[in-house]
């Protein structure tokens, strides 16, 4: 894997150049006033590009199939909370991306940034987050609403359609 982030030429430029290795950084949150902790696996603090890096293996580095997993994951939520980390630490907006090298081999590297709608989405979702984690704070009620209900989980369609499966009472075992 290593020589797959050394063979990749934007990989190679983040990974060689100065930087924070595992950064972490404390804030306020400004909306609510919320003390915030982000560990950064990377920022590229060379001339050429600062960036806030973030290393991902990955089944898969097509672009369709990691967007998938961003958003099955939260990486978009991810990406958006340490924008804006960096923002309220060292007062600037630093462009974000992943550096994802696949699992297996060939064991294929892409640096893969997300676009504004998808960080738009983590930024929006964050401030839902804490706005909930305020209000929970303040009232101390940190249940889900309708945590309290029963709810009935019914048995799938296919399970109740396989033949091989057959109900033996124990008497008969």
């Amino acid at each position: 894997m290593l020589r797959s982030l050394e063979r990749h030429p934007q990989a190679r430029a983040i990974f060689a150049g100065q930087q924070l290795i595992e950064a972490p950084l404390t804030w306020d949150h400004p909306t609510p006033g919320i003390p915030c902790r982000s560990l950064l696996d990377s920022v590229c603090i060379n001339g050429r590009c600062p960036l806030i890096a973030d290393l991902k293996s990955a089944a898969s580095v097509e672009v369709s199939d990691f967007s998938k997993r961003v958003f099955d994951y939260g990486y978009h939520r991810q990406a958006a909370f340490y924008i804006e980390a960096a923002k309220a630490v060292w007062d600037e907006e630093l462009p974000f991306a992943f550096v994802v090298v696949q699992k297996t081999p060939p064991y294929t590297c892409e640096v893969l940034e997300l676009d504004a709608e998808y960080l738009e989405l983590g930024h929006r979702e964050n401030e839902e987050a804490l706005s909930a984690l305020l209000r929970c704070s303040e009232t101390g009620d940190w249940h889900k609403p309708g945590w309290s209900d029963v709810k009935t989980v019914p048995m799938p369609y296919w399970a109740g359609k396989q033949k091989e499966w057959q109900y033996e009472p124990a008497e008969e075992r």
